[in-house]
C-alpha cells in the first residue's frame, strides 16, 4: 500500500459507480501506440529544452547591481546643483504652492480665511458668520 492508498478516501460503492461514470463521461479518449509515442516525444523534447528565464537571471541579477550602484553612487546633496529657484535667489514660501494648489477655488471666487485660519469660499463664509458670529 503507497502513501497516496492511505491517503484517498474510502468510497462507497455507489461512489466508485459515480467515478467510474465521471471517467467514462469525461476521460480523454484512449490513444493509439503511434500517437501515444508521438505525445511522448513531444513532451520529452519540451522538458530538455533549455528554459529562457533561467538564462536571464544572471544578466537581470547584473542589470539590478548596476543600478544600485549608479542609485547609491550618486553625489550627495550638497554637491548636487541648487535647483533653479534657489540658483534666481527666488524664496518661495512652502505655504504659497500649497494654498494655491489645494486651497483654490476653481471658480475663480477668492477664498476668505476665518480666524482659524480656514480657507473658505464666500457661500461657506456667509454660512459660517450666520451660525458662529463671524
Amino acid at each position: 500500500m503507497t502513501h497516496e492508498d492511505r491517503d484517498r478516501p474510502v468510497l462507497s460503492a455507489r461512489e466508485r459507480r459515480f467515478v467510474g461514470r465521471l471517467e467514462a463521461a469525461f476521460g480523454p479518449a484512449p490513444m493509439t501506440p503511434a500517437r501515444r509515442a508521438a505525445l511522448d516525444a513531444r513532451v520529452e523534447r519540451r522538458l530538455a529544452r533549455r528554459r529562457w528565464p533561467a538564462a536571464a537571471a544572471p544578466a537581470l541579477l547584473l542589470a539590478s547591481i548596476a543600478a544600485a550602484f549608479v542609485w547609491n553612487g550618486r553625489p550627495p546633496a550638497a554637491d548636487r546643483p541648487a535647483p533653479v529657484a534657489e540658483a534666481a535667489g527666488a524664496e518661495v514660501a512652502p505655504d504659497a504652492w500649497e494654498r494655491r494648489l489645494f486651497y483654490s477655488d476653481l471658480s475663480g471666487n477668492a477664498l476668505e480665511e476665518d480666524e482659524s485660519g480656514v480657507l473658505l469660499p464666500p457661500d461657506y463664509a456667509a454660512i459660517e458668520s450666520l451660525f458662529f458670529g463671524g
